[in-house]
């Protein structure tokens, strides 16, 4: 679930960085089939950009090793712990939640367009 938080927030920074770029620059421009290419090749490219990993030349760290005694857990006291939700976790069903409300939204405006492609129609 971590690599699938980190592919939303990489998709979503470019896609924001991308489109803020489009706000700015383009959206007063006449060429709209240039303006209509950008606008696809930015949701592509957004969607493409955090599957691909580039890794460079890392140089090697050395650090010391420190070893430490051995601990041994128990299952048998488990009472004072608390189970809960991680931040991740509450990252993503609050990600979840978004997602449901605007998509029945879209569901909604698009039963609205279909009935007024409908009514007019007749």
């Amino acid at each position: 679930m971590n690599e699938y938080l980190e592919y939303l927030v990489e998709s979503g920074i470019s896609l924001a960085v991308l489109f803020s770029i489009y706000f700015f620059f383009l959206r007063r421009d006449t060429f709209f089939g240039l303006i209509r290419s950008y606008l696809v090749f930015s949701i592509i490219f957004s969607f493409s950009i955090p599957l691909m990993h580039i890794s460079g030349t890392s140089i090697p760290v050395y650090m010391p090793v420190i070893t430490l005694d051995e601990i041994t857990v128990s299952s048998a006291t488990t009472e004072g712990m608390v189970s809960g939700l991680s931040a991740t976790g509450i990252l993503f069903i609050l990600y979840s939640l978004i997602s449901a409300a605007f998509l029945v939204r879209l569901l909604m405006n698009l039963y609205r367009i279909s009935m007024l492609l409908q009514n007019d129609g007749s």
